[in-house]
């Protein structure tokens, strides 16, 4: 009996949530993030999710955003390319490690006074090369 208990209790046990997500890279509509988890060999798959535009010096605008996640990327590496976004424009990146019994999500990344931008401008380099 005390194995079966040990097996539904690793097969319960929560997974352990990623990091917050740190920029790599950032183009006019487009963020390059990359996060670690510390039981990535347990992930079938990370949801990379987003909120924004919002005004990062509006704490109640945030406040009211975080409702309206979104499903940005899907993927089973530790980085990922979000696009479709607003030039100029301050975004909320948080990422969720799913291992098939449920998913755990990180802290947002991008708090703070400068959070995660989009450029004004193309970037020298093709973001998408960084995945």
């Amino acid at each position: 009996m005390t194995g079966t208990l040990e097996y539904l209790k690793g097969f319960f046990a929560p997974i352990a949530e990623p990091t917050p997500p740190t920029l790599l890279g950032a183009g006019p509509c487009e963020l390059a993030v990359e996060w670690t988890c510390a039981d990535d060999e347990q992930v079938v798959h990370y949801d990379v999710e987003v909120v924004g535009p919002v005004d990062s010096d509006d704490s109640d605008e945030f406040s009211e955003a975080m409702c309206r996640w979104r499903r940005a990327a899907q993927t089973t590496a530790t980085r990922a390319v979000i696009t479709g976004l607003e030039p100029d424009a301050c975004y909320r990146v948080r990422i969720g490690a799913n291992a098939g019994r449920g998913t755990s999500f990180s802290l947002p990344g991008g708090f703070g006074a400068a959070g995660l931008r989009t450029l004004t401008s193309s970037p020298a380099h093709d973001l998408t090369q960084r995945t």
